[in-house]
């Protein structure tokens, strides 16, 4: 992990940027989560969030990873996804995905 006070105490130094002096990098959660992709949500296993048929998992993905900086600024932490089940049904079947954003 790095030292975050450090990294603001050169910025501050080199850029003459007013930061807290208590200024933290934000708290995490890196929980891993299920998105069930299918017609019916019903229909779906266990999960956590639900898309249709016609979308994308990734935005979901993306904005459960996005974390909001000391500065204001918005980060999407890197994250894994993986195919845990998938079944047929319905009009497109049913796709379970687990996805976990990284710690840093």
């Amino acid at each position: 992990m790095r030292n975050f006070g450090t990294i603001v105490a050169i910025a501050s130094l080199a850029f003459g940027i007013q930061v807290p002096a208590d200024a933290q990098v934000p708290k995490f959660d890196t929980k891993s989560f299920v998105i069930c992709k299918g017609e019916i949500e019903g229909a779906c296993d266990k999960h956590d969030h639900w898309v249709n048929c016609d979308q994308s998992e990734t935005p979901v993905i993306q904005q459960r990873c996005t974390v909001n900086m000391p500065d204001g600024a918005k980060r999407v932490r890197e994250y894994t996804a993986e195919n845990i089940s998938t079944r047929s049904g319905n009009k497109c079947g049913y796709t379970h995905t687990r996805a976990q954003c990284a710690a840093e």
